[in-house]
């Protein structure tokens, strides 16, 4: 299930993480994908003078906590288009976002940043440092009283 990291690193007071793998072939716990998909619809908002992340001619992406195809495009256009853009392999490009390990921003494996930490990131960016996540008029229903801190 989809839950919140309390931590200090940075100025970050929490990361809202998953607790199973998402994308094709992985357990896509309703829960996880319900919080995946609400990052990602936010990411897809343009912030600061840049585009948001929407696949080229896809619809909003819709938060019911399905995985599928379009949930996987997402996915997919995230991570290489946040590489384009940081003109780096900053995210491992292989349309799947995975829990990360306590106290780790980096994969272990590939020494890429976490997708669902990235995520964070992009909230951030585009509400604010200050803002309540339980709160975003997007933020599904479903995961509201696992995240009211």
């Amino acid at each position: 299930m989809a839950h919140v990291v309390l931590g200090t690193r940075g100025n970050r007071r929490e990361w809202f993480v998953i607790d199973r793998p998402v994308g094709q072939g992985l357990p896509n716990m309703p829960e996880d994908v319900l919080l995946v998909q609400f990052f990602l619809r936010v990411a897809s908002e343009a912030a600061r003078g840049y585009a948001g992340f929407v696949p080229p001619g896809e619809p909003p992406l819709v938060i019911d906590g399905k995985y599928g195809p379009h949930t996987q495009q997402y996915i997919l256009f995230y991570q290489n288009e946040v590489n384009r853009r940081m003109n780096m392999k900053q995210l491992q490009p292989d349309g799947r976002i995975d829990p990360i390990l306590p106290g780790q921003m980096l994969s272990g494996l590939t020494q890429t940043v976490y997708t669902i930490i990235d995520l964070n990131f992009a909230y951030r960016s585009r509400r604010g440092d200050a803002a309540r996540i339980e709160v975003d008029p997007l933020f599904p229903q479903a995961l509201r009283a696992r995240f009211c801190i």
